[in-house]
């Protein structure tokens, strides 16, 4: 049997789904922020960890072998040994004060990278999130329409009702 343009449960159905849409959408817009937010967070996280581990890695040798000296110096002896001990103990200290040197160093220059990062994350999110936002004003646009085309077709099949109604 023909239709006056559409059934109109069939519309109420279509607008239900696209409201439904647009609800994800807006679900999806929420979950690219958080996760622009998680990668920034659990890079920065771990970077920190990891330099965190290797400063206390060195201060821990460093202590150990401080303590060496120490004792070096504590026991009685003299001549060639013992200068060549305190020499090593001073290359020693000039490589560990160049593993600190460029672990500092390197650690910056990452947090530089994860700002840039941060920079381009949040440029993306940007452009993802106005993109969803697009699809989220068209989607409900499109429920408009339909919700539009449902109740001229209600009002026309009312009014054949009551034009019917008449006419018997």
């Amino acid at each position: 049997m023909p239709t006056l343009g559409a059934n109109l449960e069939e519309l109420s159905d279509l607008a239900m789904r696209l409201r439904s849409s647009n609800a994800e959408i807006e679900v999806q817009r929420n979950n690219v922020h958080q996760q622009v937010n998680s990668v920034i967070g659990e890079f920065r996280n771990e970077a920190k960890r990891a330099h965190d581990a290797i400063r206390l890695a060195a201060e821990n040798i460093m202590a150990a072998v401080e303590r060496a000296r120490y004792e070096a110096d504590r026991a009685d002896w003299r001549g060639g040994n013992q200068q060549q001990f305190h020499d090593a103990y001073a290359a020693f200290q000039r490589a560990m004060q160049a593993t600190t040197s460029s672990c500092e160093a390197y650690f910056e220059n990452i947090e530089m990278q994860v700002l840039q990062m941060n920079t381009e994350l949040r440029a993306y999110e940007g452009t993802v999130i106005a993109n969803l936002d697009q699809a989220s004003e068209s989607t409900m646009k499109m429920h408009g329409q339909v919700w539009t085309q449902r109740r001229a077709v209600d009002r026309a099949m009312n009014r054949l009702m009551v034009v019917e109604g008449v006419a018997d």
